[in-house]
């Protein structure tokens, strides 16, 4: 999954719009930045940084029923594992 499909996905999941720094965090730990490295590039400090983003990991914890971190965020965000969330939380037709 590419980083411009991640966004509107995790927005979905959550049923909710991201902020913006809420973006920069998942945008930047999907490409596998550190905390650190992204209060860097954000002039943000890198406590404030981890409370944003254990905020976020988790919602999608809660939205996915299972433990979502910043490590395993590749591993359960998949094409196939979205696809899969969607086709069950659709209304059927």
């Amino acid at each position: 999954m590419d980083v411009d499909s991640l966004v509107p996905e995790v927005e979905r999941l959550l049923q909710w719009q991201l902020g913006t720094l809420e973006r920069l965090v998942l945008n930047e730990s999907w490409s596998r930045r550190s905390y650190a490295e992204i209060a860097r590039s954000s002039s943000y400090a890198t406590e404030y940084i981890k409370q944003i983003g254990s905020k976020l990991w988790s919602e999608l914890s809660v939205a996915l029923g299972e433990n979502v971190s910043k490590k395993s965020l590749r591993l359960i965000l998949t094409p196939t594992r979205l696809q899969q969330i969607q086709l069950l939380t659709s209304p059927s037709a």
